[in-house]
């Protein structure tokens, strides 16, 4: 394994840091050679290398002999697997040759290891609890989640971790469900302990519970500051992340009702099954597109109120907009693509994707457009009923009835190329001739991108891939200061 380490560290070294493409593609065997075209493989690396910018170091992390059954004949094959230190992140490069030392494949892969996600100081473990929920646990889509709290007092704490001994002594051959643990925390907790609750709403994509991209996990980031300053916060797996086969099924009738809001409404009606969160202080924290949908699930929830005497018991507080989008999807999209190819594309390469992006959008747009209207001719991959959707239920077509009835605040990031100070302005515009305009709160941070990571200059895409920044801790004083000032009002 030796020689084959060597000769991928050469490779890395000599060949691919000095962008010399075509003498490693020469060392493809034919089948390599038909995947992939030297041009193709030229423009990968040149996309690696806008990214994340130079080799600096090379280390070989791996180096594996393997032997496979391909025909009845045995093949041997070495795999070489190493980290590349560029200047702006780690990547990992997986080299697998043949016994003839011909490349059979070679692959780049992301490198989690090197930058890995911490608890933010703002944060102490210990003062925190968190509990595993089921999110529509009857509906056709149960979502994992998790409900964060401030840790109990030590006394109930005892309580509930003495009686929880003694429930397994009782049942030493049962597991103890997650239910029989639920109902041990609710039963001990002083009925003076309720704490105000908020629950996230993820942005656009299929995100976790924690919205994590890169080593970063601004969701839990935010659910673990509210616990900090005596909020809890619920938050769970998205519909797409989880159910991925079933909504690639129904990709073309897709809408962000069944994508967004429905999880959304359920992860409401669950604050009725916890006797520690206040009823009375609900509120929805929305995060980019999330942050759009608001309006939208607060009205809906609102009429399911009427129907149902149980949710008409919840009362939401306030509605908190994290670098909501006012603009349509689409319009950002453009807006975005032409910033992220405008950095990592040559011009010509730049225009040629644009003018499809472009024409993708007038699709978007048309007067005309029908639910039929193919998928694959449209922005983002959403579908023509998704589009068709959200232009029958603007949110800024109902923001200033939903003002009228709800507190708002807006945060938004100056760092921010997804949704911008452009967003903010219509958002106020809209709302400023609101007899309610002088109690709604607008927060602008310059230092802070889209996730609300701390940073200098205009973001990146690779920003949020390459580095690791926590969600700011003012803006988590800031939030939690409003909650908690709506709440000694209800006092």
């Amino acid at each position: 394994m030796n020689y084959f380490k060597k000769l991928a560290v050469h490779i890395l070294k000599n060949d691919l840091a000095n962008n010399n493409l075509f003498r490693i593609w020469s060392r493809f065997d034919v089948n390599a050679k038909k995947q992939l075209a030297p041009e193709q493989f030229q423009m990968i690396w040149s996309s690696i290398l806008n990214s994340h910018g130079k080799i600096l170091e090379v280390e070989v992390i791996d180096a594996k002999e393997l032997s496979q059954q391909i025909q009845n004949e045995k093949k041997t094959f070495y795999v070489v697997v190493s980290v590349l230190t560029l200047e702006r992140g780690f990547l990992n490069s997986i080299i697998s040759f043949s016994d003839q030392k011909e490349i059979i494949q070679f692959m780049f892969q992301e490198n989690k290891d090197r930058i890995k996600y911490i608890i933010p100081k703002y944060a102490d473990e210990k003062k925190i609890r968190e509990i595993d929920i089921i999110v529509g646990e009857n509906t056709e889509y149960p979502l994992t989640g998790s409900l964060t709290i401030p840790e109990l007092e030590d006394e109930t704490k005892s309580n509930i971790e003495e009686k929880e001994k003694e429930k397994q002594k009782e049942n030493q051959n049962e597991n103890q469900n997650e239910n029989q643990i639920e109902n041990q925390i609710e039963n001990q907790i002083e009925k003076k302990q309720k704490f105000p609750v908020a629950i996230f709403v993820h942005g656009s994509g299929a995100n976790d519970r924690d919205e994590s991209i890169g080593p970063n996990k601004p969701f839990k980031d935010l659910a673990y500051g509210l616990a900090m300053h005596q909020i809890a916060s619920i938050r769970y797996d998205k519909r797409t992340k989880i159910f991925v086969e079933q909504m690639k099924q129904i990709r073309d009738k897709l809408t962000c009702v069944e994508e967004v809001i429905e999880d959304v409404l359920q992860a409401i009606q669950l604050v009725l099954k916890y006797d520690f969160l206040d009823l009375e202080r609900v509120y929805l924290i929305g995060h980019s597109f999330g942050g759009n949908l608001l309006p939208r699930i607060f009205k809906m929830f609102k009429n399911s109120q009427k129907f149902d005497e149980n949710l008409a018991k919840i009362e939401i507080k306030g509605l908190i907009f994290l670098a909501a989008n006012s603009r349509n999807l689409e319009d950002l999209y453009v807006e975005q693509m032409e910033y992220i190819l405008g950095r990592n594309s040559t011009q010509e390469e730049a225009e040629r994707n644009l003018k499809v992006i472009r024409n993708q959008v007038e699709n978007a747009k048309k007067k005309d457009l029908t639910h039929n209207f193919p998928t694959k001719e449209l922005p983002m991959g959403l579908s023509a009923l998704y589009y068709l959707d959200l232009r029958s239920n603007n949110s800024l077509k109902i923001i200033n009835e939903v003002a009228n009835q709800v507190s708002l605040f807006f945060l938004q990031g100056g760092r921010d190329y997804q949704v911008t100070d452009k967003d903010v302005q219509i958002w106020k515009d809209t709302l400023k001739d609101n007899p309610k305009f002088s109690q709604i709160l607008f927060k602008f941070y310059d230092n802070l991108n889209h996730e609300f990571g701390e940073g200098e200059g205009k973001s990146s895409p690779e920003e949020y891939i390459l580095t690791f920044r926590n969600f700011s801790e003012k803006a988590i004083i800031d939030i939690s200061d409003w909650i908690n000032n709506q709440n000694e009002e209800k006092k």
